[in-house]
């Protein structure tokens, strides 16, 4: 699946021997990495961003032999215009039902690509012309816990790579992609006031300082549940399923649990459906 003739091939993962180019690796190691739920935040923007940013800036990088500089830079880049795309309509895009990270990304992708292969001001424009109609991602995976969450940050990671690609080689994007009467913001975010000043800071104020870690494997809105373990074990049981006596995941900022990551995401899903049973 992540096979490609175009361009120097690298690997998209030390488990895949496979090499492919850069944006199928971005697509391989976004969808992994997003996959585990470990996620740096922006909370006000609500954007998880090293799932996209970090990951294309090491494939491209790799791929244009860039120095660690460079990547650097790239990810930088990527990380703060994902930020900025997601802090001029925080919430607007959960209303109507899509996923942040997975719009945003595309976005933060072709930033750290763009970076890297030093576009100029004109195909900086066609780039995020083009991602404008690359990014997707709607939350219908919340009615059921499907997969689809885990793809979006590299699907659409991956479309950020191709659109820099294409404008670099001349094809055209528009111009009002953010604000436009059928831009990004109308169409996913509805008919409102946008503060669109907010990308004027960009390389001004930074969101790096800003961004949380998790310490749970699951989304950030169920954290404080868990952060409540220590003081409730004593009096909560958990149960999850037909069995009986796990705990609630460990907590304390290690991140860790006895069950590792995929026993805690069960148990995150058991938790948030209300399979708590009181001890007394």
């Amino acid at each position: 699946m992540w096979r490609s003739s175009s361009g120097r091939s690298i690997e998209p993962s030390d488990r895949l021997t496979t090499q492919v180019a850069a944006a199928n690796a971005v697509l391989a190691n976004g969808t992994l990495a997003h996959g585990l739920d470990y996620d740096d935040t922006l909370e006000e923007a609500i954007v998880h961003t090293g799932c996209c940013a970090g990951m294309t800036a090491l494939a491209v990088g790799e791929e244009l032999r860039a120095s660690g500089k460079a990547v650097l830079e790239g990810a930088i880049a990527g990380t703060e215009v994902m930020c900025k795309i997601g802090l001029v309509a925080p919430g607007k895009f959960h209303a109507r039902g899509f996923h942040p990270t997975a719009l945003c990304s595309t976005f933060g992708a072709a930033a750290a690509a763009g970076k890297l292969h030093g576009l100029d001001a004109a195909q900086w424009s066609d780039a995020f012309g083009l991602c404008g109609s690359q990014s997707s991602g709607i939350i219908e995976y919340l009615a059921d816990g499907t997969w689809t969450k885990r793809l979006h940050p590299g699907w659409s990671a991956h479309g950020g790579v191709i659109a820099t690609l294409l404008a670099q080689q001349g094809f055209r994007g528009p111009t009002t992609v953010f604000e436009g009467t059928h831009g990004f913001y109308r169409a996913f975010g509805g008919a409102n006031e946008y503060p669109f000043e907010k990308f004027s800071e960009l390389g001004r104020t930074w969101e790096i300082p800003k961004l949380t870690f998790k310490s749970y494997p699951c989304g950030s809105i169920s954290h404080p549940y868990y952060g409540l373990r220590p003081d409730l074990e004593t009096k909560i049981r958990y149960r999850a399923g037909a069995s009986r006596g796990n705990h609630l995941p460990y907590g304390g900022g290690s991140g860790t649990s006895p069950l590792g990551a995929a026993g805690t995401k069960a148990q995150a899903a058991h938790f948030l459906r209300g399979q708590v049973q009181s001890a007394f």
